[in-house]
């Protein structure tokens, strides 16, 4: 988990209290008080929202070149050491995405959410969304991810 501190956003731009990246093609509305920062390394990019330290979210942006919609199989076939909890399918601007509660070594519990975007990866590619937060802060994360729109 990253803290936002003075990061420069770079992935996206805010207008009013909407998130808005060109980049990934989605938006969001956040909630007020919270700050975003953005930290790319050689394989995605991580997307960081947070209000404080166990207020918030990160999403891990990569590319996927697999046909959606993502399953909770083949997150399990590709990464079966991942624990995964009380399974679920939703859809996240209508686009199919699998739920489900985790854990991570450096922050605990944790409520996910996964999807691919677009669903096809022809003609220019498609990304792998994996959205991340506290256990605790779900109910403030289903609110945001309400928001959230693919453009």
């Amino acid at each position: 988990w990253y803290d936002c501190g003075t990061w420069i956003l770079k992935a996206g731009k805010i207008s009013g209290k909407r998130f808005i990246s060109d980049k990934y093609g989605f938006s969001l509305e956040l909630p007020e008080g919270f700050k975003s920062a953005t930290f790319p390394d050689e394989k995605g990019e991580l997307v960081v929202f947070e209000k404080s330290p166990k207020e918030g979210l990160q999403i891990y942006i990569s590319p996927f070149d697999t046909e959606g919609p993502l399953t909770a199989s083949f997150i399990r076939s590709e990464v079966p050491e991942m624990i995964m909890r009380n399974v679920k399918t939703a859809k996240l601007d209508s686009v199919p995405a699998i739920v489900f509660e985790s854990e991570n070594e450096s922050i605990g519990e944790t409520f996910e959410v996964w999807l691919a975007y677009p669903e096809s990866p022809v003609p220019h590619g498609n990304y792998l969304f994996q959205i991340t937060a506290y256990k605790e802060f779900a109910g403030e994360l289903a609110q945001i991810l309400q928001t959230w729109k693919f453009e």
